[in-house]
């Protein structure tokens, strides 16, 4: 291959996507490291579920700090997995290790670092000087930790995701922050666990600065009603691209929401929608507020969660049939969790919406029968352009999953050509398809296998909060 010209390698090296390809890369030539070193470890990355992710995450701080010729390289470092037996008030070499580390990483642009009591004040300041530094997931339960007011020097963020934050930092550090980066941050996220520390006031506070912001998210703010939702969304007059509101106040009101918006065409620009069914109130009242709230909208992804699954009787399919009438020619992403869909509405998404590729849903408890089986594949059999299919169903143990491997493959096989992943409960696979010779007709077959998921990364449908 010595001949070939450079570019050719390079067009090679990007078709390659599992890290074990780009790590065999590596070892071929000099030409081939210099081109696939940058994409292997461009995005650096220690699963919490692997064994000895401890030791994973010393040996990865520990080259980081002492090579920054690779460290160099990360475009994107997930530290999520960091233990915290790993920083002591006594032993602080762990800790000038990752100052040492971040100091290296002069391209990153993503860094995330979201366990709880291992963030600290010089690992924040030492995320300063990160020249091309645009967007941080980090762990907000500052107490005993780090200095709040630390946060407010990272200020080139285009993306900014806070878990779990104080109330120091929500009332006294967030206002002050936003006001700095407002005018680049896209993307804001805060995360807490049922928590009444984020507020209208505060959003309120915090929104004249928001004018570019695009994507909202806000999961467990269980104080937030609608009206600082509006005001976070009147601050941009482009309009936000997407919206997700899960566990929010009993007291949000969508009948107002939806009117609000709808008179001020502050969602004319959405694509995506996540919502959570409320606990309470008439929920079919519900449904037609969301029909209003997103009728002005061209929706490409709808995503709706239950939050305490077997509360409530299943999706509307009257509601699924007026959401795929007025949306169904963009949709590209239905995602329904703990809440089943029955045959009626998963026929009207499959058919309804020409362009989708992700479909998550819960399975009606009759799913095992034979002709649920076979209307489901003939509904799947629609969806032609879908690429991640995940089902759910109810009141089957996980562990037994393995032994439906064959009916699991006869629903893979309804699917279209283009399907890469495919989930049961707490399983996924990777969709391959493998060519075989017929040994009587000699007829060349595309046979659809099943594989193990390779990617280091969770599968979305994993990431409900």
């Amino acid at each position: 291959m010595g001949h070939l010209p450079v570019e050719i390698y390079g067009q090679f090296s990007r078709q390659l996507s599992r890290f074990q390809d780009f790590s065999a890369c590596c070892l071929v030539n000099r030409t081939f490291y210099d081109l696939t070193a940058p994409l292997l470890y461009e995005w650096v990355f220690v699963p919490q579920w692997k064994d000895h992710s401890r030791e994973r995450v010393q040996c990865v701080i520990a080259t980081l700090s002492l090579n920054p010729r690779l460290a160099s390289y990360i475009r994107k470092l997930d530290l999520r997995a960091i233990p915290r037996l790993l920083f002591s008030d006594y032993d602080l070499s762990f800790q000038d290790d990752c100052i040492r580390a971040l100091k290296n990483c002069v391209n990153l642009r993503t860094c995330t670092w979201t366990r709880d009591g291992t963030l600290t004040t010089p690992i924040i300041q030492a995320l300063h000087a990160l020249p091309h530094l645009e967007e941080v997931e980090l762990n907000g339960a500052s107490q005993g930790r780090y200095d709040p007011e630390s946060l407010k020097g990272l200020l080139r963020l285009q993306r900014l995701r806070l878990i779990m934050p104080s109330w120091d930092l929500l009332h006294f550090v967030l206002p002050a922050w936003i006001s700095n980066i407002g005018t680049n941050l896209r993307v804001l996220t805060i995360i807490s666990k049922s928590s009444k520390d984020l507020s209208d006031y505060i959003l309120e506070s915090i929104s004249p600065n928001l004018v570019a912001l695009e994507h909202v998210n806000l999961t467990g703010c269980i104080a937030v009603t609608h009206n600082g939702i509006i005001s976070i969304l009147s601050a941009n007059p482009a309009g936000i691209k997407s919206l997700c509101l899960e566990s929010s106040a009993p007291a949000f009101d969508m009948h107002a929401f939806a009117s609000e918006t709808a008179k001020l065409r502050l969602l004319i620009n959405l694509t995506s929608v996540t919502l959570t069914l409320p606990t309470q109130g008439n929920i079919h009242a519900w449904f037609s507020h969301v029909l209003a709230l997103l009728d002005a909208s061209t929706l490409e992804a709808f995503q709706l969660y239950a939050a305490k699954a077997g509360n409530y009787s299943g999706i509307d399919p009257d509601f699924t049939r007026s959401l795929v009438r007025r949306h169904g020619s963009s949709l590209k992403k239905f995602a329904i969790q703990k809440l089943s869909a029955s045959l009626e509405s998963l026929e009207l998404m499959c058919t309804g919406c020409p362009e989708l590729e992700q479909l998550f849903v819960v399975l009606p408890n009759t799913y095992d029968s034979p002709e649920v089986l076979d209307k489901l594949r003939e509904h799947l059999s629609h969806a032609q352009n879908l690429k991640n299919l995940h089902l759910s169903l109810p009141l089957v143990d996980p562990e037994s999953i393995l032994s439906m491997h064959a009916p699991i493959r006869l629903l893979a096989r309804a699917c279209g050509p283009k399907l890469r992943l495919f989930g049961i409960m707490t399983r996924v696979w990777e969709v391959a398809r493998v060519l075989k010779v017929d040994a009587t007709t000699g007829e060349v077959l595309t046979e659809v296998e099943l594989q193990s998921y390779s990617n280091p990364q969770i599968p979305e449908q994993f990431l409900v909060v």
